[in-house]
């Protein structure tokens, strides 16, 4: 709790207090939301978010509208002339967006679920999930400079696949199967091809 004092009177219109939740988690159930805002969980870097902020992705509940997800501007790279890959995906080049979340504690994901509610002709393609074990403590804004610089966040840590590269499709809530031990996961990387709009990520 906290509680402010005015002197003498008058009013005050808003006020707030920035900093970094601490949650006992140590009573949950094994199997929760590790990126859940209310859990801790917390959007750290992003490529762009021209119509929706990162931090949309771990709100609590289902978005009511675009607005209330993360979305990309437009890439202008985009190639003029899209192609499919060998896998079947459209091989978009260099055009893609990212978005890096530090969960609640370090912890084995089995399960992701992606959701594109209300995103119909502005979802991405397709999406690659990955994950890292961040051992350095770091405040808020080193994390934010070390996962801007993908060379340099590539270089120092090792990224391992947690959902390869996925057709997404329009609004739609779909859970994938993490079928392999990877081993504690402290921070995720959504990357989306080539831009659009996710409403969450569990």
């Amino acid at each position: 709790h906290v509680r402010v004092n005015s002197f003498p009177d008058g009013g005050i219109a808003r006020m707030r207090l920035f900093g970094t939740v601490k949650k006992d988690i140590s009573r949950r159930a094994k199997v929760m939301d590790l990126a859940a805002a209310e859990n801790g969980g917390v959007a750290v870097a992003c490529s762009n978010a021209h119509y929706g902020k990162a931090a949309n992705l771990i709100a609590l509940g289902r978005a009511t509208n675009m607005g209330e997800g993360w979305e990309t501007a437009r890439k202008p790279n985009r190639p003029a002339v899209l192609t499919k890959g060998s896998n079947g995906l459209i091989d978009f080049k260099n055009a893609s967006d990212f978005c890096v979340l530090k969960l609640c504690c370090a912890g084995n994901i089995g399960e992701i679920e992606i959701d594109t509610n209300h995103f119909k002709g502005n979802f991405p393609e397709s999406c690659i999930v990955e994950g890292c074990y961040l051992k350095e403590k770091m405040t808020y804004q080193q994390e934010t400079a070390l996962f801007l610089d993908s060379k340099r966040s590539d270089s120092s840590m090792k990224w391992v696949p947690v959902l390869e590269r996925t057709k997404l499709t329009p609004h739609a809530q779909v859970r994938f199967s993490v079928k392999k031990e990877l081993g504690p996961i402290t921070h995720v990387r959504i990357t989306i091809y080539p831009d659009g709009g996710v409403s969450r990520l569990r």
